[in-house]
């Protein structure tokens, strides 16, 4: 398994992501992400197609749509287990709940 610490940034967080791709097989990949005013994890069961535009990143830039793929869907429902994510986190006694909504940042 490996682990890496993805750029608070549209652009350099999807290069980081892609060029970590060539590096070898894996069989997916999860993103975890932080909000600062949440107390509790969030398993994010949905991404909604939507980006907030006037929320910089650390590049001091922003998506410059109001979508994060113009072509895409309006919703896509995780692939990864969340139901599952989420039993594991309770289990360690971690405050956590399901997400309907992954926001309109980087997250998303």
């Amino acid at each position: 398994m490996e682990f890496a610490t993805l750029p608070v940034s549209w652009r350099r967080s999807t290069e980081h992501v892609l060029a970590r791709l060539t590096t070898g097989r894996f069989d997916g990949v999860l993103l975890v992400g932080v909000a600062v005013d949440e107390v509790m994890f969030r398993v994010e069961a949905v991404a909604r197609n939507r980006a907030a535009t006037a929320k910089v990143d650390h590049d001091a830039a922003a998506w410059p749509f109001d979508t994060v793929d113009a072509e895409g869907p309006g919703s896509l429902p995780a692939t990864a287990p969340c139901q599952s994510m989420l039993t594991a986190l309770s289990a360690q006694a971690l405050p956590a709940r399901l997400s309907q909504d992954a926001g309109d940042y980087l997250c998303n």
